[in-house]
This record gives structure tokens, C-alpha cells and sequence, in this order.
């Protein structure tokens, strides 16, 4: 007779190929998210920086209220910009990738756990 935790397991799958396989898919995935996040953040941080070095604090200055819809930018100003919505975009991406790499390693060492270990009979 089968005891309890077997009847668990195989209700919920854990034995499955396939779950073992969307965790590794998950793991290679996440990894490579938080891998190329990473890169990418340090990149556009940099870029953020050397904005900030040459053309001076008055580049992140926000603008606001009517006049600064009349107000034209520089090329620095867009330059800053578009560098700080592109890391908070990549920052996305790492903590992303942090998150499917999380996910999926615990559903591929939990399915090699049942595979290895399992439930008495």
C-alpha cells in the first residue's frame, strides 16, 4: 500500500519529464536574463555618468509644468534620458531573470528530489 506522500506526489506531478524540463527551461532562461541584465545595466550606468560628466547636474533636472512643454532639449538631456529608461528597462529584465532562475531551479532539484528519492511503498 502506498502511503500518503506518494499519493501526493503523483497527484501534483512532480514526477513528471515534462516539469523537469520547464525547470531547466526556466533555470537556462532566467539565467541568461539576469546575465545580460546585468551587462546591459552596468552599460547604460556608464552612459548615464559620462551624460552627467560633460554636460553637468543640470541635465537631470526634470522638466515640469506648462513652459516645459515649450522648453527644447538638448541632446545631452535626451541622451540622459534615454539612457535611464533604457537601465530601468534592463533593471527589469535582471530582476526578471533573478526570478526565473529562482523558480526554475526549484522546480528542476524538486522533481530530481522525487525522482531520487522516492516514496516508500
Amino acid at each position: 500500500m502506498r502511503g500518503p506522500r506518494y499519493a501526493l506526489i503523483e497527484a501534483m506531478g512532480l514526477r513528471s519529464p515534462m516539469l523537469m524540463v520547464t525547470g531547466a527551461l526556466f533555470l537556462f532562461l532566467g539565467v541568461g536574463n539576469w546575465a545580460m541584465g546585468s551587462v546591459k545595466m552596468k552599460q547604460y550606468r556608464e552612459r548615464v555618468r559620462a551624460v552627467v560628466q560633460k554636460a553637468g547636474p543640470e541635465v537631470k533636472r526634470p522638466y515640469r509644468g506648462t513652459a516645459s512643454i515649450l522648453e527644447r532639449r538638448s541632446d545631452f538631456g535626451l541622451a540622459y534620458e534615454n539612457a535611464r529608461l533604457k537601465y530601468y528597462q534592463y533593471r527589469v529584465v535582471h530582476r526578471g531573470g533573478r526570478v526565473l532562475t529562482i523558480l526554475g531551479a526549484t522546480i528542476f532539484i524538486g522533481t530530481l528530489v522525487s525522482r531520487w528519492n522516492p516514496p516508500a511503498r
